[in-house]
């Protein structure tokens, strides 16, 4: 009976008494199952070997915080990365509202603006009888004409 808690204790890293205590100061109100706590201890256990094992990896003869803040760095930021994504997700939208609302605005302006407005030129030629046509090619264009032509 000895031999049996004595594995039971070899088997988790943490003591289970204290897992549990750090998971009921969030936890409140709700049974937390046997099986919670043992993967909890595990995943804690596991999650130590990574950061050991990288800090591990560095040259250094002593293990120092910053050793152990670079180890830990990919661990300790996922929260910030998930909340730059969301920021970053937030802030791509309201450019897509604004570009949506410009390029409304863009096509209501030119909807509105008939397509006839925009012909340059002699186009109308076609609408004066025989008489006025011959006025009309003898017109001057603003650069042609003098100032004194320009009635100013």
């Amino acid at each position: 009976m000895v031999m049996a808690k004595k594995e039971k204790l070899e088997k988790f890293p943490y003591p289970t008494a204290r897992i549990t205590r750090q998971l009921r100061r969030v936890i409140k109100d709700k049974m937390i199952s046997s099986k919670v706590k043992m993967a909890t201890n595990q995943f804690l256990g596991d999650l130590t070997d990574m950061v050991a094992a990288d800090m591990d990896a560095m040259s250094d003869k002593t293990v120092r915080m910053d050793a152990f803040v670079n180890a830990s760095r990919s661990y300790t930021y996922a929260d910030r990365l998930e909340e730059e994504e969301r920021d970053v997700v937030e802030q791509l939208e309201n450019i897509r509202i604004r570009m949506d609302k410009l390029i409304r605005g863009f096509r209501g302006t030119f909807d509105i603006v008939d397509e006839d407005d925009f012909k340059v030129g002699h186009d109308e030629l076609h609408d004066f009888g025989t008489e006025d046509m011959e006025s009309a090619e003898k017109s001057k264009t603003i650069a042609e004409m003098s100032i004194e032509e320009m009635d100013l």
